[in-house]
């Protein structure tokens, strides 16, 4: 399972705690994080989300929502964490 950790130069803080439905992360800004609320537990008992993703681009969110609905029962509720602006 890869690392889901966030990097938090690019990233802020929790923007909101949403039902993820496909209209709303479409409509997402490219860059905030999101993560699952649903998360199992690894050998050392650490709590690992589901999912965890950048936004994509425009262009890439048709495929990143399938890979969403893949680890997720839809309309589960994710921590979006706002991008961090650049200036």
């Amino acid at each position: 399972m890869e690392n889901r950790q966030i990097d938090w130069s690019k990233t802020s803080r929790i923007y909101r705690v949403v039902k993820l439905t496909k209209k709303y992360f479409m409509n997402l800004e490219e860059g905030h994080f999101i993560e699952s609320d649903l998360q199992y537990f690894d050998k050392t008992g650490k709590a690992i989300p589901k999912f965890g993703e950048y936004v994509a681009p425009t262009a890439e969110r048709e495929e990143q929502w399938i890979r969403i609905t893949s680890s997720l029962n839809i309309y589960h509720s994710v921590r979006i964490y706002q991008k961090r602006s650049d200036s």
